[in-house]
């Protein structure tokens, strides 16, 4: 059953990576997967959970995910997809491929559906959760990572509608170089902490370990080279007085 269920989670994410690329056919929009990505892991965390009783907070789970989905799927989509950019992250990985691009960001786009289906982890053991201390503070975890990822992505948005010559340094953006990373890896580390009590729950871990992996050993350090390449002397500064990653509240700030 199990193996049925990440199958039918892997169509499903697969049939929506096939969307993104008949869209970057059309469009040669390359950054349209990145609206696809949190849909795609709220649908596969829906086909698992297809024949789960709706209790309470099964409803609560799916419910605060597909606030995160949408969410992400919308900010993504105004200030990426909308005004046609094209994301120097893929850009420099295509780069580097020696076929054509439609047919790298097809075998591209179907990796990620892989890895959106394997984030999807946690919802096996979703019709295990009961109301309980433990699991109304891994709730309020989730929200509170919501709400942390929210606002870092609106302050970074303002300050880049208001100049695009200096760099973000409002609210975590003081703390982190991206804390709109740290508050989405923080949201899913919080729903494997609410399957962590049962038999297995360990398994859910596997989420946030591959979202940490994602993020520190491929999207940061290109992130990171382009953001170098935009503005040298402020990105060595901002690398050298701010966290990464994690944020950090003792180290010097510097002002720009």
């Amino acid at each position: 059953m199990v193996i049925k269920l990440f199958l039918l989670a892997w169509l499903a994410t697969s049939l929506f990576a096939m969307i993104a690329w008949l869209h970057y056919f059309i469009y040669r929009i390359n950054c349209i997967i990145d609206v696809i990505w949190p849909l795609g892991i709220w649908l596969s965390g829906l086909v698992i959970t297809w024949n789960t009783v709706p209790a309470i907070p099964f409803i609560w789970l799916h419910s605060t995910l597909g606030i995160w989905s949408l969410r992400l799927a919308l900010y993504l989509f105004i200030t990426r997809v909308a005004p046609q950019k094209q994301d120097p992250r893929y850009q420099n990985i295509s780069s580097n491929w020696k076929k054509s691009k439609l047919y790298g960001y097809f075998w591209n786009y179907q990796m990620q559906a892989v890895l959106m289906m394997s984030l999807s982890a946690p919802f096996f053991l979703a019709h295990l959760i009961e109301i309980s201390p433990w699991s109304l503070a891994c709730f309020g975890f989730m929200l509170l990572a919501l709400c942390g990822e929210s606002w870092s992505d609106y302050l970074l948005y303002r300050h880049q509608q208001n100049t695009t010559t200096s760099l973000c340094l409002l609210g975590p953006w003081k703390y982190s170089r991206h804390p709109n990373y740290f508050f989405d890896w923080l949201f899913w580390f919080a729903l494997a902490c609410l399957v962590l009590p049962f038999n297995h729950g360990w398994l859910g871990l596997t989420s946030p370990l591959a979202l940490y992996l994602i993020m520190n050993k491929i999207t940061i350090p290109i992130s990171e080279k382009n953001s170098l390449q935009k503005r040298p002397k402020d990105y060595a500064l901002y690398q050298k007085t701010t966290s990464v990653f994690f944020p950090t509240f003792q180290q010097k700030r510097h002002s720009s």
